[in-house]
């Protein structure tokens, strides 16, 4: 299945089952806008990130944002880039003293956001270009619970929603709401 087949098909199942969360969803971002985006970033946009922004240009922060991940909120391409430029302006001197610095490389596109101000990132350059993971202020790049490509995440996004299997090893959706949420998966009677 084509990336925007799979877009559309997670798109289908939240009208149906979460129309709040299907509501947040922005319209789609143009070609010119990804353009000047690349442009600004100085970097070809990995293929498939493109095509998730042009699926949709992120989700409003109101209400039931529709999540890139578990408490992570879709970020439009314009949030993404401020937030871009944020990190980049933030470890600016870090990153001249140390080009491999762990916490923040400037080809890394923060496309979802949690209330602590942690990312899901894309890296958008290098050997692992449209690797997705999360960029913490506390626990820095966690490269170990990384999706290869936008593809694999969203693969893994529909089988989570379509066949009630687990997202991130242990995140399962919550079906006692209409509203699209996600529970820690309990393992040996404990919380993870």
């Amino acid at each position: 299945m084509s990336m925007m087949a799979t877009l559309q098909s997670i798109e289908s199942w939240l009208r149906v089952n979460s129309p709040p969360t299907a509501d947040s969803l922005q319209p789609r971002a143009t070609q010119q806008q990804l353009d000047e985006a690349a442009r600004f970033l100085d970097v070809q946009l990995p293929a498939d990130l493109a095509c998730l922004y042009l699926w949709h240009d992120g989700a409003t922060a109101a209400g039931a944002p529709f999540e890139i991940a578990p408490t992570f909120s879709f970020m439009s391409l314009e949030r993404a880039l401020d937030a871009w430029t944020g990190r980049n302006q933030l470890y600016r001197r870090d990153l001249d003293r140390d080009s491999a610095f762990h916490d923040w490389q400037p080809h890394w596109l923060p496309i979802g956001v949690d209330i602590c101000g942690d990312y899901v990132v894309v890296e958008t350059a290098g050997e692992t270009a449209g690797r997705i993971f999360e960029s913490s202020f506390v626990n820095g790049a966690c490269i170990d619970t990384a999706w290869s490509s936008p593809r694999d995440w969203a693969e893994q996004m529909l089988r989570s929603l379509t066949a009630d299997r687990p997202f991130r090893e242990h995140w399962r959706r919550d079906t006692t709401s209409r509203i699209l949420t996600w529970r820690i998966e309990q393992t040996h009677g404990t919380a993870l």
